[in-house]
């Protein structure tokens, strides 16, 4: 879990704390597997998501949506995410074989729409638009809107912004808020199968016919604390509160130690301070459980050194909250075993190997995403309480010019396959309730393009719940923040400078932020050692920030436990004595515990 050599800041005129970065070159080369290149996107956005399906429901790929003055194209999942439109906007779907479909999109229309495409030759039985109130913004399209051959239609019905939203026969909605009364967006709400986000204003609803009326309801949003609730009875909206939970984890290697004396140690610094979370390998080059993905086990890298439900239950039984770290694209033993999904080399036709000859996944190769979410999804049935990945991106040192994927190494590619990764990991474990992470480079938080590695941060934030930049203070060159010396030196400072940048490049979105801070020493000449006054100025940086928390990294599972409030001195994290009710009001209880690099 490394950070590359800096890259030269583009903010530098922007920000002016922030001096320039030493360069990093990363040359563009051939690459191997065909991916469709999404539009970009950031959270803070009015999205549309648009999805073309034919008639039997199936989603459509590569079909053109022409959108003002420009053209887009369908997914492989069908969908398309625009920009609202600040006024009308004309709109065109179109793809070989089928009739094209016209319309229009305003501001006031659903966030979510589903486009069907008859087939040229069949009849064409013109549908209404959709009209209903759905106020949901970045879930998957659930209703059709069809439509003849340059039929002028809304893509969209009309919504009314409300202070409480308004339901319809059959519809559950809703309202997050935070216990400030503050709405909160993009907080996600499923039944088990299906799943809608608040928008803006914090509304949610789903349609009549999505969820059974007796289903129970998971609610989440980053930085809150997770609720279950029933569907109301009686069809009356829910109004839920969210109360604050802050994750300050520590880091488990099995690797390192596995023993029962190595776990208790961990469990005692996680019930005797602050710390309430650890994150688990699950997987780096091997997997450490006795996984059932078919997968893995064909590629030869189980090897079950824990029993992973038995650790998980100790972990869980003390109140601690769980995270199953994954490495994704760095996996060296699934690129020997198949070849054919490993980033080549263009000289030797072979695989193509990093610096520590090391090699690589193919991050555009679809096989490989629903191998490691098949994981994931796993993992999540075991019980964790999150999934966080790791080198979730393209490799950063050895003959970059010599690599190929088999489409052009360019940055909208890059980040098309990591943002697309990320999204359909989303999609499928939002059903199961657990929270979705990912580790990213320092180095994001300063640059406004990919680093050559496919990770734009307000790329990757609609598509997680936590974020977690590597900003540990040895790994910043000298000169490359404002500090008056050696960054591993100003810990406190570091994380500040860092951290600051990334509140704002998120616009503010804060909550979605949890970095790795550092508790080991790297060796730089001159530099200090860490001890529990450097890892705690890192913690107080973060507070100070008012993150969703913090994790600590040591490669050793050796913590400075000084460096962390006792328990009784931390921030409670306990249900509180309130009930959760269902009308007029739900206050919040924490239904995961509370208790990671």
């Amino acid at each position: 879990m490394s950070q590359q050599s800096a890259p030269k800041s583009t903010r530098a005129s922007a920000f002016p704390w922030v001096t320039a970065l030493y360069g990093l070159l990363f040359v563009a080369a051939i690459a191997t597997l065909a991916l469709t290149v999404l539009n970009r996107i950031s959270e803070h956005e009015d999205l549309l998501t648009l999805g073309v399906v034919d008639e039997s429901g199936a989603p459509l790929q590569g079909a053109e949506i022409a959108y003002g003055d420009h053209l887009y194209r369908s997914g492989d999942d069908g969908t398309v995410r625009l920009s609202m439109p600040e006024g009308v906007q004309a709109i065109t779907v179109d793809l070989e074989g089928y009739s094209a479909v016209t319309g229009e999109v305003s501001p006031d229309h659903a966030r979510n729409q589903t486009v069907t495409l008859v087939e040229a030759t069949a009849p064409q039985t013109p549908e209404a638009p959709d009209t209903a109130a759905s106020p949901t913004s970045e879930a998957p399209p659930t209703a059709a809107a069809t439509a003849p051959a340059t039929q002028e239609v809304a893509v969209g019905g009309t919504t009314e912004s409300l202070s409480t939203p308004t339901t319809t026969a059959g519809e559950i909605a809703g309202t997050l808020r935070n216990i400030d009364g503050e709405p909160i967006m993009s907080g996600w709400i499923t039944d088990g199968t299906s799943f809608a986000f608040s928008d803006a204003d914090g509304h949610f609803v789903f349609e009549a016919g999505t969820i059974a009326p007796d289903a129970t309801l998971t609610i989440f949003a980053s930085g809150y604390h997770q609720q279950d609730l029933p569907v109301p009875a009686d069809g009356q909206p829910l109004q839920v509160t969210l109360d604050h939970q802050m994750i300050k984890g520590i880091y488990y290697n099995p690797n390192i130690a596995n023993t029962e004396e190595e776990v208790n140690r961990l469990v005692e610094i996680a019930t005797t301070t602050e710390v309430n979370a650890i994150v688990i390998d699950i997987k780096e080059e091997l997997i450490f459980y006795d996984t059932k993905v078919q997968f893995f086990r064909d590629a030869g890298i189980v090897n079950p050194i824990m029993d992973l439900p038995s650790v998980l239950q100790h972990f869980k039984d003390e109140g601690i909250y769980t995270i199953a770290r994954l490495v994704v694209f760095k996996d060296s033993a699934v690129a020997v075993k198949f070849p054919e999904l490993a980033v080549l080399d263009s000289q030797t036709g072979g695989l193509w190997r990093d610096m520590n000859g090391i090699a690589w996944v193919n991050p555009m190769d679809h096989t490989l995403w629903d191998a490691n979410i098949e994981l994931a999804y796993e993992a999540a049935t075991l019980g964790f309480d999150e999934i966080q990945y790791d080198y979730i991106r393209f490799p950063t040192d050895g003959d970059l010019s010599r690599v190929v994927y088999g489409i052009p190494n360019s940055q909208e590619n890059r980040e098309a396959a990591i943002e697309k990764f990320l999204q359909r990991s989303y999609e499928r474990l939002i059903p199961t309730g657990v929270k979705l992470s990912a580790d990213v480079f320092g180095y994001t938080v300063l640059v406004e393009d990919d680093l050559g590695i496919g990770q734009n941060l307000d790329q990757l934030a609609p598509h997680v719940d936590y974020l977690s930049p590597m900003v540990y203070p040895s790994h910043w060159p000298e000169g490359s923040l404002a500090v008056n010396g050696h960054p591993n030196d100003f810990p406190y400072e570091t994380i500040e400078i860092s951290m600051g940048l990334a509140v704002q490049q998120l616009d503010g979105q804060r909550l979605k932020l949890r970095p790795w801070l550092q508790d080991f020493d790297y060796w730089i000449e001159g530099s200090q050692p860490y001890g529990d006054a450097e890892v705690r100025a890192q913690i107080d940086a973060v507070e100070d920030l008012g993150l969703s928390g913090w994790l600590i990294w040591d490669p050793n599972n050796r913590y400075h436990d000084g460096a962390y409030l006792p328990e009784t001195d931390a921030t409670p994290i306990t249900e509180p004595a309130t009930p959760a009710v269902v009308t007029p009001a739900a206050t919040t209880r924490a239904t995961t515990s509370t208790r990671r690099h």
